[in-house]
């Protein structure tokens, strides 16, 4: 539900989301929309308060995305020339105009056939398609050969599901066995897709971040740091 705060005597804006959590979570995302998971036994009075406590940290989060949005480069118009980044390696973008609409990426090319290449939404649309494919094929691959290793926690191949995330690379739910990956991991690295992989099947051993958590993913993938700041520096 929609709910809003006065904090150093300005309206912040939130959508509060009751579930079944043990504590209070508040997040922050890019786009600087926040919101607030609480059980039903958590009071207006205390979720106010946690806001006023954090409030320097709500301020400072909302001050570093909007930096990072007026910085943000110009987006690409998706004409020839431009680059696009697959697996980690940025392609030249060749737009051509055809009878069907298509991907296709070779080593140093990224070529986009459709009907209209005057079509922006088309355009983008079709790489879309494209990128949810690939993603689908590689990572779906990359799960097959990282099961065995999880097996004894994870008797049954787990459902995986693809989606566009705008703040994370992928998703565990172990009650329900399934995965779920960003479509956009198949512009990372080879070995930083295998990290999420990796990361996400360590979450039906243990749930949280703790310091188990990641003693069980380092005996599976030694290098997960170095992939991991591999894949939050692909940018």
């Amino acid at each position: 539900m929609k709910k809003e705060i006065i904090l150093n005597n300005k309206k912040i804006n939130y959508e509060l989301n009751i579930k079944n959590v043990k504590n209070l979570n508040l997040r922050i995302k890019p786009d600087g929309t926040i919101s607030v998971s609480v059980n039903n036994k958590i009071s207006q009075e205390r979720i106010n308060l946690f806001f006023t406590e954090h409030s320097d940290f709500i301020f400072n989060a909302l001050k570093k995305y909007e930096e990072i949005s007026k910085n943000k480069p110009e987006e690409n118009k998706l004409i020839t020339g431009e680059k696009i980044k697959i697996l980690g390696i940025e392609r030249n973008l060749i737009v051509e105009q055809g009878n069907k609409n298509f991907a296709f990426c070779d080593k140093n090319n990224f070529i986009l056939t459709v009907k209209n290449i005057d079509d922006f939404e088309l355009k983008q649309k079709t790489i879309e398609k494209w990128k949810k494919e690939k993603s689908s094929e590689l990572i779906t691959e990359i799960c097959e050969a990282m099961h065995p290793y999880f097996k004894k926690y994870v008797p049954v191949f787990p459902q995986i599901k693809f989606k566009k995330m705008t703040s994370r690379w992928g998703s565990c739910q172990p009650q329900k066995n399934i995965l779920t990956f960003n479509t956009l991991l198949i512009e990372a690295p080879v070995e930083c897709i295998e990290y999420v992989v990796a990361h996400e099947f360590t979450h039906f051993l243990e749930a949280n971040h703790s310091k188990n958590f990641y003693n069980k993913l380092e005996k599976i993938m030694p290098d997960w740091k170095q992939r991991k700041n591999l894949l939050n520096n692909k940018k």
